[in-house]
């Protein structure tokens, strides 16, 4: 089995995300992908980041999506369990 990779900080898949949706084309198109998967891992800092509304500089653009997320479900996430502490700097 091959796998093809696309990687971002924190899995986002954004609207107007022009990367990942002309890599999902190539992908599908050209290399003829039949079954695509969007994952994630347990304890992403990316991920951690948005839910804790972390300022980390530049990324946070990248971040706003998953960050507007949590927000609207801030009850939820807040259940979410933690592994350890952060590993980025508040």
């Amino acid at each position: 089995m091959e796998v093809f990779v696309h990687r971002n900080v924190a899995n986002v898949v954004a609207h107007g995300d022009h990367q990942f949706s002309d890599r999902r084309q190539f992908a599908v198109e050209a290399l003829k992908v039949r079954n695509v998967l969007v994952v994630g891992r347990y304890g992403c800092v990316g991920v951690r980041a948005a839910l804790e509304n972390a300022r980390l500089g530049l990324v946070d653009n990248w971040l706003r999506a998953s960050t507007m997320s949590s927000r609207s479900f801030s009850t939820r996430s807040k259940q979410l369990p933690t592994r350890g502490t952060s590993r980025y700097p508040m």
